[in-house]
């Protein structure tokens, strides 16, 4: 799809049981199955390669025919970013664009601006940048972790330094304004989800998504 020096890998975040929703978030379906599924074939567009980060238990319940990483033992206790090495693990030197399943308003043209702005700024990553209460939060799960700046997701993990916002922020990364302030919006309980499907329902924001047709193409 790409040359070795632009290569990219996706990767989508599933997550644990929500406690505030009681049942996994990547097994919702807003567009016709379920999220995790939804996003894996969205990056597919993009990507190389897509892979599924879940747990051991969330593998056994995706379908063969998408490609899975569990957590590597040794990076347990550091929340998402054990996903995010545990990919490193198993794909080293290989860039990955990162998708959390609880976003579901995440569409291609939020995953084309990060993409087009690789190696802008520093060329560490890309990330969306969230303003909340005055404050500027860096947006790391819906983001670009170029190869190089995994050794400083390492040493993060080893002095204990789990929060990715914070090692985004720090490390000055390219941090950019999203397409609409809709693709931020998480879903983290049973009142959000409702709320979120009401949206997609009455924006008919599945159009976004779309696959090509070739047979429609001029």
């Amino acid at each position: 799809m790409s040359s070795s020096e632009n290569e990219l890998y996706g990767l989508v975040l599933c997550g644990g049981d929500s406690i505030r929703m009681g049942f996994d978030k990547s097994e919702i379906d807003y567009y016709g199955k379920k999220q995790k599924y939804f996003l894996y074939e969205l990056l597919e567009e993009f990507c190389d390669n897509v892979f599924i980060s879940c747990s051991r238990f969330q593998s056994q319940r995706t379908e063969p025919e998408y490609n899975v990483i569990t957590d590597v033992d040794g990076f347990e206790n550091s929340g998402p970013m054990a996903g995010i090495l545990s990919f490193h693990v198993e794909h080293p030197g290989k860039s990955v664009i990162v998708t959390g399943c609880d976003y579901p308003f995440i569409n291609r043209d939020s995953i084309e601006q990060l993409i087009n702005n690789r190696g802008k700024g520093n060329g560490k990553a890309v990330c969306f940048i969230n303003e909340v209460n005055d404050e500027y939060i860096y947006e790391p799960f819906l983001t670009v972790y170029e190869a190089p700046f995994f050794n400083t997701l390492l040493l993060n993990f080893l002095n204990k330094n789990y929060s990715l916002s914070r090692i985004l922020e720090a490390e000055k990364v390219k941090a950019i304004v999203p397409p609409s302030d809709l693709i931020l919006r998480n879903v983290n309980s049973t009142d959000e989800y409702l709320e979120a499907k009401k949206l997609i329902e009455l924006m008919n924001y599945n159009f976004t998504y779309k696959h090509k047709d070739p047979d429609n193409e001029n």
